[in-house]
């Protein structure tokens, strides 16, 4: 069987994912634009169905007022600063679905500018089984690297209740009374462990890790132990400067 992606009025399909769910039906989502060159103009998804092998598609087109207004509602106090505000420079990750047929799309803002990489924001999407956008967010997340070192960039866990984001971020990012009124840009070196979880309402909670050690995370080696736990593997460094690294076992189902 061949089927042909293609959207209605052929705009340029910028990213594309599939995944298949537990009834064998294949589902797919991206992002698409009106040219080569210009911002995304939205989001879009497809599904084959695995017993009537037909072929469906969606499109949600996203204002620029829209994408600026991408905030989740119930932000805590400290949350930062977003960085570049353009719905362009997405790249999709993950997707996922839930059983009861919810899709949701991940993807990072990744730019090179002048010989370093720039990991940025988080983009969240959630699509319902009946085909509506139920909800989309950008998580705020700077990190700046001459290479494409594992301590950046985020790591990823679903569960069948929430989905769970962890990466490195600037301390002074959190602060109660921070200095700065941007997005300070991580690099390495100190770091506050920020754990975000999502729930299919929306709902938007924080939560720092590490109290006791000054753990840099290593996103990429993050594990789903069940929907209970994670795993994620990090690197310390003690006052004799002699670097090591840890695992550690994060609870899911607390506050």
């Amino acid at each position: 069987l061949r089927y042909s992606i293609r959207l209605d009025n052929d705009p340029v399909i910028q990213n594309i994912r599939f995944v298949m769910d537990k009834n064998n039906n294949v589902i797919g989502a991206g992002f698409y634009s009106d040219s080569k060159l210009s911002n995304y103009s939205g989001i879009y998804s497809f599904r084959i169905d695995s017993q009537t092998r037909k072929y469906e598609k969606k499109t949600w087109p996203i204002s620029k007022e829209a994408f600026d207004d991408a905030e989740p509602p119930n932000r805590p106090d400290f949350f930062p600063e977003r960085g570049k505000k353009r719905f362009f420079d997405y790249y999709l990750n993950q997707l996922h679905v839930d059983d009861a047929g919810n899709l949701y799309l991940v993807a990072e803002q990744v730019s090179e500018v002048s010989y370093y990489l720039e990991y940025g924001d988080i983009l969240v999407a959630k699509i319902s089984a009946n085909q509506k956008l139920d909800w989309f967010y950008t998580l705020p997340k700077r990190h700046k690297s001459l290479y494409q070192e594992s301590i950046f960039s985020y790591g990823f866990t679903p569960t069948d209740s929430a989905l769970y984001f962890i990466f490195n971020d600037s301390p002074e990012n959190y602060k109660p009374d921070k200095r700065a009124r941007y997005h300070l840009m991580y690099e390495g070196g100190p770091t506050a462990n920020v754990l975000v979880k999502i729930v299919p309402n929306g709902k938007v909670d924080y939560r720092f890790l590490n109290k006791k050690f000054n753990m840099t995370l290593v996103p990429a080696k993050t594990f789903k132990l069940s929907d209970k736990a994670m795993i994620v593997y990090g690197q310390i460094v003690n006052e004799s400067g002699l670097e090591s690294g840890m695992l550690e076992i994060i609870p899911l189902n607390q506050n």
